[in-house]
């Protein structure tokens, strides 16, 4: 009987963490190049992101931020959100 008992827990934690897993990998990404985002290193990218970043906030998804140089002269506000970014190479 304590067996079954500790088996039916594990069973219990493995749907939870298999929910959560399915959950985040089904979670809408926002991503920062649909909203005028440009990697070229000159262009001011700071209006482009906190327009995903708002987007995001209000549906509850991430923002994705693909390889490049973008440039952020401002201040983005960030709440609610994960930033998931892609590095191509290590910085110099």
């Amino acid at each position: 009987m304590k067996y079954l008992s500790v088996f039916l827990s594990l069973i219990v934690v493995l749907i939870f963490t298999i929910n959560t897993i399915n959950a985040q990998s089904s979670q809408k990404s926002i991503n920062v190049m649909d909203y005028g985002a440009i990697p070229d290193g000159s262009t001011d990218n700071t209006l482009a992101f906190q327009k995903a970043v708002d987007l995001a906030s209000s549906q509850g998804s991430l923002v994705h931020i693909p390889a490049g140089k973008f440039l952020i002269k401002g201040s983005i506000y960030l709440t609610g959100v994960a930033l998931v970014g892609e590095n191509q190479a290590p910085r110099s």
